[in-house]
């Protein structure tokens, strides 16, 4: 009982806030499920990989995903922030703010870093053989970085085409309003 009274309340006192977390959740839902489509040939290769050679189902994921393959996800999850900007090109007044800054940097650095890690350049063969070892273990700190990097940027662009605002019905409502008026006062004259 005192659970729901918790839940009302907090719906109440967050109303003004709900178009905000209801974005956001509709933003982690479609992550989860681009995830899981996207993966899902990697996650059915990695299981008959694992049942095949009786390694384990992770490690064998492990070793698909960070090999080439990460680079071709990367590169295909920051697409929303190139439609983005695309978008805000074409509109009339082009805004931008640091998070578009921070995230054209981002791209940047997926793009240049993911090539350079994945196409090897900066192989991990050659690290390898550098160290002395026969593999390196996965994931390593750039990939880590550049994966957070791609989350960042591609949470961010969803998130910005997605959220509308709770007054922007009341402001549409208004300016429809003193458009209507403005057209009244014009027609009197």
């Amino acid at each position: 009982m005192k659970e729901a009274n918790f839940y009302k309340e907090f719906i109440k006192k967050h109303k003004k806030y709900s178009s905000f977390f209801k974005t956001h959740l509709d933003v982690i839902v479609n992550l989860f499920i681009s995830l899981f489509f996207a993966f899902l040939p990697l996650i059915i290769s990695s299981a008959v990989s694992a049942y095949a050679n009786k390694k384990g189902f992770f490690d064998e994921f492990s070793n698909l995903v960070f090999s080439e393959v990460m680079f071709l996800y990367c590169s295909s999850f920051i697409a929303p922030f190139f439609m983005m900007s695309f978008k805000k090109s074409r509109s009339k007044k082009p805004e931008g703010n640091f998070f578009d800054f921070l995230s054209l940097l981002l791209v940047f650095y997926i793009l240049v870093a993911g090539a350079l890690m994945y196409s090897g350049v900066l192989g991990r063969n050659l690290f390898a053989l550098d160290l002395h070892e026969s593999s390196i273990n996965y994931p390593t700190t750039a990939d880590i970085s550049i994966i957070c990097a791609t989350f960042f940027v591609w949470y961010y662009c969803i998130f910005t085409d997605s959220y509308i605002p709770n007054d922007s019905m009341d402001n549409y409502k208004r300016n429809e309003f003193e458009a209507y008026r403005e057209f009244d006062e014009e027609l009197d004259r």
